[in-house]
C-alpha cells in the first residue's frame, strides 16, 4: 500500500564483492530497483539525475 506521506527512507544492500548472488538474490534487486524506479526515485549511484555517476 501506498502512504501519501513527506517522509522518505533510504532502502539499500550490503553485498561482498568476492561472492557471487544467487538467481533469486539477483531478480529481487533488479525488481526492487524497478519498483522504486517507478515511483520515481533515481537509484543512487545508477540513474545520472543523482549526480553521483
Amino acid at each position: 500500500m501506498r502512504l501519501n506521506a513527506d517522509e522518505r527512507k533510504t532502502i539499500g544492500y550490503i553485498t561482498n564483492g568476492s561472492v557471487q548472488l544467487s538467481k533469486l538474490a539477483e531478480t529481487y534487486i533488479v525488481k526492487l530497483k524497478e519498483i522504486i524506479r517507478s515511483f520515481g526515485y533515481p537509484i543512487i549511484g545508477e540513474d545520472e539525475e543523482d549526480g553521483l555517476v
